[in-house]
């Protein structure tokens, strides 16, 4: 009967430990899958660039990105909390999507853009959501008038 019991002991031990791994690749995956995105949407930018002459966003980069967000299915979940209008650059419709970018002047001539995306867990039954922003840069451009 002992035996039984001791069986029945290492099981849980195993699931228990397997559950923890799971998770763990889960988030490994989660994780590689928003720095790649990060990275797509930085090297998007440095391609077509991201305000117009007119210093408004363009739509057809934001256009871009969406698409290639679909093609992913990169969809974080964000809420309305986590990312807020101010973090994000004006006239950006991307904040919606997890992604963020925001325009950032380094002197009058020069600027860069921070582009974030998100890794969020959700505990719904706790209530509790905390997101894990991933950042990059892209590279700095010259001449702005905006």
């Amino acid at each position: 009967m002992r035996d039984a019991f001791g069986g029945a002991g290492l099981i849980r031990w195993f699931l228990i430990f397997l559950g923890i791994y799971i998770i763990f690749i889960g988030i490994a995956i989660n994780y590689a899958k928003a720095f790649r995105v990060k990275n797509k949407v930085i090297s998007i930018i440095d391609t077509y660039g991201y305000i117009n002459e007119n210093c408004a966003v363009k739509t057809d980069t934001d256009a871009i990105i969406k698409e290639y967000l679909s093609s992913v299915h990169y969809n974080p979940n964000v809420s309305q909390h986590t990312i807020t209008n101010s973090d994000c650059m004006e006239g950006s419709t991307l904040g919606n999507n997890g992604v963020c970018i925001k325009k950032i002047s380094t002197d009058p001539n020069t600027y860069y853009y921070s582009v974030s995306t998100y890794l969020v867990f959700n505990f719904p039954i706790f209530g509790i959501e905390f997101p894990i922003s991933i950042n990059g840069e892209t590279r700095q451009y010259y001449n702005s008038n905006c």
